[in-house]
């Protein structure tokens, strides 16, 4: 699952080896029908015993976008029959739905009561985490198009050190936020402002 503009390395294995008398007649590629989504090879080394094939795939309209991946040697005078096999791939390309902010603490939270409060020491860091997911609670595993914008509702008690950051490659990303000299209630917020 991607964000608009972003793009992901999909690492696929499989299919007809390189025609050892002919490998220049060797073909791989992923070819999106449409404009949702389009593709390139990434070089890599081909093992003697399994292919490999490496294709960076963009992510332009909202939606799933479907790819064919086609994977064989082109007919030479040496393999008048060669072998070609294709495998259809799907990308979905979405919107964030629910941006999560945790917090991970230099000392265990007191287990009661459950509270969305946090008691911070004066002058400490605090790691703060960040994740992306789509409305159905599915993870992205490219957010990087995304650029988000941290904010602290009393900056003097609690400051966060990158105030605009890109989203994340895969999983969950962090930056800190350091708890001034200050004491009292604040609220750090995360909103997207816009794609890259």
């Amino acid at each position: 699952i991607l964000t608009l503009g972003s793009s992901i390395v999909l690492e696929l294995s499989g299919g007809p080896a390189p025609w050892l008398t002919a490998k220049s007649g060797y073909t791989e590629s992923l070819q999106c029908p449409d404009e949702g989504c389009s593709s390139k090879l990434v070089p890599h080394k081909h093992s003697n015993s399994v292919p490999h094939h490496n294709f960076r795939v963009s992510c332009h309209l909202l939606g799933v976008q479907s790819g064919l991946v086609v994977v064989g040697n082109r007919a030479s005078q040496d393999n008048p029959f060669p072998a070609m096999e294709s495998l259809s791939v799907a990308v979905r390309c979405d919107v964030p739905g629910i941006l999560d902010l945790t917090h991970t603490l230099p000392s265990p939270p007191p287990e009661c009561p459950l509270s969305d409060e946090v008691s911070l020491m004066v002058g400490s860091n605090v790691k703060t985490v960040y994740s992306v997911k789509t409305s159905d609670l599915l993870p992205f595993d490219n957010s990087s198009s995304l650029l988000f914008q941290f904010s602290s509702s009393d900056a003097e008690m609690v400051s966060v050190d990158a105030a605009s950051v890109s989203g994340v490659v895969t999983g969950d990303s962090d930056t800190t936020a350091t708890v001034g000299h200050v004491t009292g209630s604040v609220t750090l917020s995360l909103a997207v402002t816009q794609y890259d």
